[in-house]
């Protein structure tokens, strides 16, 4: 389950962000300022930072700064109500991944929060849940230590529930991520993952139907 720290000196905002990302099936760890953030980083298991600018400690700007330098590439996106353009820069030249400005759509930050860990996911030559494995580089999956023979829509199929593991996936998103044809019926999607977890055995189990939402691996 991505681990995902929320800082933002605003209680009522930190608290609709945890609650709306826990529903979401995230982890969440809130901060009320940086205070506290860079130690919890070093327990490690956080997979993004979302970091509000205007934090009464300092500026999310020089936080951000401050982390990069010290070596952490935790995902970090800014959510603020410093919205213009040079802001932005700003945001980016720190070293975030994404900025949002507030007020903003909720179904919208959680988009964007999936297509940074997507990314961040992408980057690593590995991916496992359970007794599943994929090794990206070599365009290998092993269960259980053997070998799975898996078409490209097959793996591509999996790598996607593997880098999103715990995290209820659409039918539309995987029309749209995987097939990249938003129309693809919910037929040829749901065939697709039968196959896939026949394949996959005993631990076909992990990819799990959500009745009228979607699937989840967990």
């Amino acid at each position: 389950m991505p681990k995902i720290i929320i800082i933002d000196d605003e209680k009522d905002m930190l608290e609709l962000l945890e609650y709306h990302l826990k529903l979401a099936g995230y982890e969440t760890k809130c901060f009320l300022s940086s205070a506290g953030v860079e130690a919890e980083l070093s327990l490690g298991g956080t997979s993004l930072l979302l970091v509000d600018r205007n934090l009464i400690s300092e500026d999310g700007l020089d936080l951000v700064k401050k982390l990069r330098a010290k070596g952490h590439e935790v995902a970090v996106i800014f959510v603020s109500a410093k919205g213009a353009n040079s802001d932005k820069i700003a945001g980016f030249d720190s070293g975030c991944d994404d900025y949002i400005a507030k007020p903003f759509d909720i179904n919208e930050l959680k988009a964007r929060i999936k297509a940074v860990l997507r990314r961040t996911a992408a980057d690593k030559d590995e991916l496992s849940f359970g007794d599943i494995y994929m090794d990206l580089a070599q365009n290998e999956v092993r269960v259980g230590g053997e070998i799975l023979e898996l078409t490209a829509l097959e793996f591509h199929i999996l790598s996607y529930f593997l880098a999103h593991s715990k995290l209820l996936i659409s039918r539309y998103e995987l029309a749209s991520e995987i097939w990249g044809d938003d129309e693809v019926s919910d037929k040829a999607i749901n065939i697709a993952i039968s196959r896939l977890k026949r394949k996959l055995g005993s631990s076909g189990r992990y990819l799990k139907a959500i009745r009228g939402e979607g699937y989840k691996l967990c």
